[in-house]
């Protein structure tokens, strides 16, 4: 969660890959990560595997976690979940996002620093 300077909060919801503005009133004002009518980038947590591309395009999660806010109201997101190849000997990380995603106030992306990995 983080706090920004009007008083609503941010939140990750991690298992829908997506980040949501919340009022003081409790009302949701806006997403970030989500795409036309509403529909959610990425995919459900825990069925990436079946999704290669899950959170690869800009603005898109998978699996936000940590948040913050700068004082211009900008949202910053810590987009660092990853799925593990079972059937390697040792189990090894197949599918990564280590990356920060910037966004404006309004929820609209920025820019990224990081990387996607993607060993599938």
């Amino acid at each position: 969660m983080a706090a920004a300077a009007n008083g609503n909060i941010w939140i990750s919801d991690t298992g829908n890959d997506v980040v949501i503005q919340i009022d003081p009133g409790g009302s949701v004002v806006q997403f970030a990560g989500v795409g036309p009518n509403g529909t959610v980038f990425g995919c459900p947590f825990g069925s990436c595997p079946s999704n290669t591309n899950a959170g690869q395009a800009n603005g898109q999660f998978f699996g936000p976690g940590p948040l913050a806010v700068d004082s211009s109201g900008n949202l910053y997101v810590a987009d660092a979940a990853g799925d593990l190849d079972f059937s390697a000997n040792p189990p090894l990380l197949a599918l990564a996002n280590i990356r920060i995603k910037k966004f404006n106030s309004n929820g609209n992306f920025l820019t990224s620093w990081g990387f996607i990995l993607r060993a599938r």
